[in-house]
């Protein structure tokens, strides 16, 4: 059962799902962001659970990925690779200007905080700059 998660945090473009898929192509256990996956089965749908709609209703359905997340990373024997994850929640719910949940709330007493949290702005920027260098190397994405 693994206990090394490893979340990559940053701002948007920042590389952070570029790095997460060259992990997972060199064997390593990653998670997609939970964000990016709920605002395209939200737009699918034509829900409401989106920062641009309902931005309570969106954080508290990351929340709950996010966890479902860590339970399942849980069983992986070696380290697992995140593309953002719970501490990026927190401050989603400082800038709503909501109660971050916590392990005493009722509501999330199983809240699973990883043991560390990576934040490497100069990777992020040596991805970047390969991105723009090297032919063939594009840009994942983003959902703003």
């Amino acid at each position: 059962m693994s206990s090394q998660y490893i979340v990559i945090t940053g701002g948007p473009g920042a590389g952070k799902t570029t790095l997460i898929d060259s992990l997972r192509r060199a064997g390593h256990a990653c998670v997609d962001e939970a964000g990016r996956q709920i605002i395209q089965d939200q737009l699918s749908i034509a829900g409401q659970a989106l920062h641009t709609g309902d931005s309570r209703l969106f954080a508290e359905i990351m929340l709950s990925w996010e966890i479902r997340s860590y339970r399942q990373a849980s069983q992986h024997p070696g380290p697992v690779f995140f593309d953002r994850g719970i501490p990026d929640l927190v401050g989603y719910y400082l800038l709503l200007d909501q109660p971050v949940p916590s392990a005493r709330d009722s509501r999330s007493a199983a809240l699973p905080l990883p043991p560390a949290c990576v934040h490497r702005p100069a990777l992020a920027a040596d991805l970047h700059h390969r991105q723009r260098t090297t032919p063939g190397l594009r840009r994942s994405r983003a959902y703003s």
